[in-house]
């Protein structure tokens, strides 16, 4: 049995270059749940996943068993999976649940395994995610629902789908009701000031916070990284405000402790009635993002109520502005490609490139897609450009073959969080068949936020591309909630460090240490490591002497149009 999970064993003594301490905090920005067990069922160690839960700090949690927190329907499933533990095979969990701090009902998923020191059965890791909230499957059709994970809401897919049934209903019926959407101010400064993890804590309290706060049968779903929606039948839209100015409230009295320091947020709501008169589903949630934005501009910490007249605002706004901007450049073909190589840092050899969306402006200007896509996400178009973005890589793929280029050339293209999903991994072997290209040589790159965020879309999307023989990687790992683990259950290819992690190599111990054990647990789980934002030499340089397989950034080279013909030599 191949031992790839030993780092998590009490003395971690396989992280080399990091201690305890930094250990901790790799393990506690994870969004699973993380411990390991003695073979009776007692805990040794646990991360923040766990703590946040029951309620308890390490220590106390630490110095229980599971069998204080496995709820009682359940204890059939967590007995069964010890008993395969003590015979020395893994156990996967689909439906298990232990007791909340709060009283109540945590479901879980996912799988525990035995570990061994020194070829001895010593006890189990386990790996699980909290998917609380699936009972709202009929919200959104009979597949599987969409869930955030970190939450146990829905998640934006799922509450789109939910809308889009509230507002044929609330027409069928007669009645109105009330869109709400909800920004954490300034959620960012968290994350930096303290944490990843105590961030994660933050969204979690405050989704709770929101559930309880939110009239019964509302609909309420995270849909941003730091955004929540809410959805009210029944309500006009006066009355939808005054619900989300009690919302702002119940927000501001949420609070998290980290260290002793007490860590309490803010919101700005936006609201929109509907329905609205001739207005589509993404019509209504574009109202709402509206609205959002005009509380953000004018005051925060408040809520703003849309309003259909007031139309100059409307043309005015930077996200109706976008809109027109990016419908334009797809009907007249302004959406292209570049490329940046990916090289390998032991041959420098370059036969690997990123695709990168651009937009021409009509004025010989490029516009970046930091410029576009945030906008396009919002607005629902992101869908339509990762579609375009995959067909025009494809046929460039086919025109470099045919001008004489190295057929073992291959792409990386990104797919946006609002596009994972099984159906676009059907539309991308479509393409590679029209254009001839084979499945091997196209990497798809999902961000670490959007599998976070939608893991059982992003779970099935992996499987779905694997058996089509297309490659894998999670992009920008590091810049959300670190999970190992679910890099592990996705069976991805590539990892790519985000520049969080590199930018600083060449000058920081710390960063050299912890990205060095990264390398290390990445690799022993069988995935090569791609090193985003390289722009030095020295950057490069330690980055060699980890081991690490492939570099991009500006040292190795920067965006640029495909050329007529690549010299992959």
């Amino acid at each position: 049995m191949t031992q790839v999970d030993t780092p998590m064993s009490t003395d971690h003594s396989q992280l080399r270059g990091l201690d305890r301490e930094h250990i901790l905090d790799l393990l506690d920005g994870a969004e699973e749940l993380m411990a390991t067990f003695d073979l009776e069922g007692h805990f040794n160690f646990v991360n923040r996943g766990w703590t946040t839960i029951v309620g308890l700090s390490r220590d106390e949690v630490q110095d229980r068993s599971i069998w204080d927190f496995a709820a009682d329907a359940t204890l059939p499933q967590w007995q069964h999976a010890f008993e395969r533990v003590a015979s020395g095979e893994a156990a996967h969990l689909s439906d298990i649940a232990i007791n909340a701090g709060d009283g109540r009902v945590v479901r879980l998923q996912g799988r525990i395994q035995p570990y061994f020191d020194n070829g001895q059965l010593i006890g189990a890791h386990a790996f699980l995610r909290n998917v609380t909230g699936l009972q709202i499957e009929a919200l959104v059709g009979s597949g599987a629902p969409s869930i955030d994970t970190l939450t146990g809401l829905l998640d934006r897919r799922g509450v789109e789908s939910a809308l889009g049934a509230e507002i044929s209903a609330a027409k069928a019926q007669r009645i109105t009701g009330a869109l709400i959407f909800i920004d954490l101010d300034d959620f960012s400064m968290i994350n930096r000031g303290y944490g990843y993890s105590v961030g994660d804590e933050v969204l979690q309290t405050t989704a709770a916070a929101i559930e309880k706060a939110a009239p019964p049968a509302s609909i309420v779903g995270r849909v941003g990284a730091d955004e929540f929606a809410v959805i009210i039948r029944g309500v006009d839209p006066d009355s939808g405000l005054k619900i989300a100015e009690d919302l702002v409230l119940a927000v501001q009295d949420n609070t998290v402790i980290s260290r002793g320091e007490t860590v309490q947020s803010s919101c700005t709501a936006g609201v929109v009635g509907f329905p609205i008169l001739g207005a589509s589903t993404a019509d209504t949630w574009v109202s709402a993002e509206i609205a959002l934005r005009q509380g953000m501009d004018r005051h925060r910490n408040s809520a703003y109520l849309y309003s259909p007249g007031d139309v100059e605002a409307d043309a005015a706004s930077p996200l109706i502005q976008a809109r027109t901007m990016i419908l334009d450049a797809l009907e007249e073909d302004r959406l292209v490609i570049y490329r940046q190589p990916i090289a390998s840092i032991e041959t420098g050899e370059t036969k690997h490139y990123e695709i990168l969306a651009r937009i021409l402006d009509g004025n010989n200007g490029v516009i970046s897609p930091g410029e576009f896509v945030p906008q396009a996400e919002s607005l629902n178009l992101i869908r339509v450009i990762d579609e375009k973005v995959i067909e025009l890589s494809m046929n460039e793929w086919q025109k470099q073959a045919e001008g004489g280029s190295d057929l073992s050339l291959a792409l990386a293209i990104n797919i946006s969080a609002h596009t994972v999903g099984r159906d676009i991994a059907e539309f991308v072997a479509q393409k590679a068949s029209e254009s001839g290209v084979p499945t091997d040589a196209i990497t798809l790159e999902i961000t670490e936020t959007a599998t976070l965020e939608s893991f059982a879309q992003a779970h099935e999307l992996a499987a779905a591309l694997k058996a089509l023989g297309f490659k894998l990687a999670i992009d920008d790992f590091g810049s959300g909630a670190t999970s190992l683990a679910l890099v592990r259950d996705l069976e991805f290819d590539y990892l790519k460090l985000d520049g969080n992690l590199t930018r600083n190599l060449a000058t920081s111990d710390i960063d050299r240490q912890f990205v060095s054990a990264l390398v290390t647990l990445t690799h022993q789980l069988g995935i090569e490591v791609i090193a985003e934002f390289v722009d030095s030499q020295e950057i490069l340089d330690a980055l060699a002497d980890m081991g690490v397989e492939f570099a991009q950034g500006y040292h190795i080279g920067r965006p640029e149009p495909f050329p007529d013909v690549i010299n992959a030599a």
